[in-house]
């Protein structure tokens, strides 16, 4: 899953990127003073590689991957909000199911409400089949995320200095800042 901006819009003097694209076409397209003595060039951006070898699980899913980048920013966060932030990131839209209830009038079962689907992503959190976490029965060396109740009784999760370091590296192999310029 290596970042989908390829090029960049780089200064000629200081090297700095000032715009990343997704092709030569694109740079281009928004580079739009194409004459002499332009300071800007196209440049292509090479990503990290290869992991770190300490830094287990780079085969993570985009689902564990937005979970430990929303968790970087919010720590303590609960359920829901990381599976919204994940729907939202992945679909632009909260997947959702309806509740139906019987109409004793008409006979028959009418939608009633709209109910955001949390089960979708119950996988990342369950304790059994979680392979990030602290509890899970397939983590192995990767104890990313640990689950606490809080004060509240309702589980909140955060990352662990293990995590916030794996946290830290994918951030770096993903983001175009980090990127060479070659």
């Amino acid at each position: 899953m290596h970042s989908h901006l390829t090029f960049a819009i780089v200064n000629k003097d200081t090297g700095t990127i000032q715009m990343p694209a997704e092709s030569r076409q694109q740079c281009w397209s928004l580079n739009r003073y194409w004459f002499q003595g332009n300071p800007f060039e196209i440049k292509r951006l090479v990503y990290d590689p290869q992991p770190e070898k300490r830094l287990k699980g780079y085969g993570i899913t985009k689902p564990g991957y937005l979970m430990i980048k929303y968790l970087a920013d919010n720590p303590c966060a609960k359920m829901t909000d990381i599976v919204k932030h994940i729907m939202m990131e992945i679909r632009g839209e909260l997947e959702s199911h309806g509740i139906y209830d019987w109409n004793s009038e008409t006979n028959q079962y009418e939608l009633t409400r709209k109910q955001v689907y949390y089960s979708h992503y119950a996988y990342l959190f369950t304790p059994w089949n979680s392979n990030m976490t602290t509890y899970g029965r397939r983590t192995r060396g990767r104890k990313w995320v640990h689950r606490f109740k809080g004060p509240d009784g309702v589980y909140r999760y955060h990352l662990t200095a293990l995590g916030l370091d794996a946290a830290n590296k994918i951030w770096q192999r993903h983001h175009y800042k980090w990127a060479k310029v070659v």
